[in-house]
């Protein structure tokens, strides 16, 4: 059998733009914007819009836009996300 090596892992040094922890800050400042759309990235992959929109959770909308005077390839979107509010609590979607 193998011995396991038990240590941390080195810091992730990818340098990704939002943090988990950064999300909690961000979720906070665009539900106190309810409707209100945010720049969240500039220059980003189009799909960073998945993984923001997770961890962001219920609630919020991302969406990814085209740069003017870009063609869609790597690093060519800006990102937005809004707080658009959530279901009114109460409300069972199971048994709707």
């Amino acid at each position: 059998m193998t011995e396991l090596v038990w240590k941390d892992p080195p810091e992730d040094r990818r340098g990704a733009v939002l943090r988990a922890s950064k999300y909690l800050a961000v979720a906070e400042q665009l539900r106190a914007h309810e409707g209100q759309w945010a720049l969240l990235m500039e220059l980003a992959w189009a799909s960073n819009q998945t993984a923001i929109r997770k961890k962001l959770g219920a609630g919020f909308e991302v969406v990814t836009r085209l740069r003017d005077g870009f063609t869609p390839q790597r690093k060519s979107y800006d990102i937005y996300a809004r707080f658009v509010g959530s279901a009114p609590s109460g409300t069972d979607e199971k048994s709707a």
